[in-house]
């Protein structure tokens, strides 16, 4: 069942990609950029609004303590960010910086949805730990588990941190308690919100 739903959705998204760069022709490609349009406009008034709640102090930051660079931009996938992460997960390890790797997991196994569905209802905080594909000496975790791109980087990068979460706070902070890090690099930080770790750079 998992691998039809990977292959239904892999073939949806390479769809939609075409709708969205004009690739398909025709009344119903039209409509659904149409539609993909007027979400894309509530989606601006989305992240506006939630700027602007963190900007009023309604929403808070979260301080880690730590440099945290933010690698991602405002488009689909597809643009090259895992391969720049990659680049400067090198450069510092190679500095003297002790690195993590926080990543979403896109497509990674999730948590059974039953249990998904009773922390929404419920509305328990996840105390789940990051999964961690690698600990900065061995790859632990398959890509089935940890996802395709967290996987690459942690069998690229032997020595830095791979951790795999939703929640990129709780990922950082358990990188810094138990790993001792000093740098957090985000893979796709787009979707992140704001932090205050030291000096943050953000970069797309």
């Amino acid at each position: 069942m998992r691998e039809w739903w990977q292959q239904f959705s892999e073939r949806a998204e390479t769809w939609f990609l075409d709708v969205i760069f004009q690739q398909r022709p025709g009344k119903k490609a039209a409509t659904v950029r149409f539609a993909l349009l007027c979400l894309s406009k509530v989606f601006t008034g989305a992240v506006k609004l939630r700027r602007f709640l963190y900007s009023v102090r309604l929403l808070r930051d979260s301080t880690l303590g730590v440099q945290v660079i933010a690698v991602g931009n405002l488009t689909v996938g597809g643009t090259g960010k895992t391969p720049v992460v990659e680049k400067f997960a090198r450069a510092l390890q190679d500095a003297g910086r002790k690195v993590a790797i926080l990543s979403r997991g896109y497509r990674s196994k999730p948590k059974p949805l039953r249990q998904r569905l009773a922390d929404k209802f419920l509305l328990r905080e996840d105390t789940t730990p990051p999964r961690v594909v690698s600990d900065g000496h061995s790859l632990l975790l398959d890509s089935e588990t940890a996802g395709d791109e967290p996987y690459m980087l942690a069998s690229n990068l032997e020595d830095v941190v791979v951790l795999v979460d939703k929640d990129r706070v709780k990922a950082g902070r358990y990188a810094v308690e138990h790993f001792g890090c000093d740098t957090l690099l985000l893979d796709d930080g787009s979707n992140t919100g704001n932090w205050q770790a030291g000096a943050p750079m953000w970069c797309w």
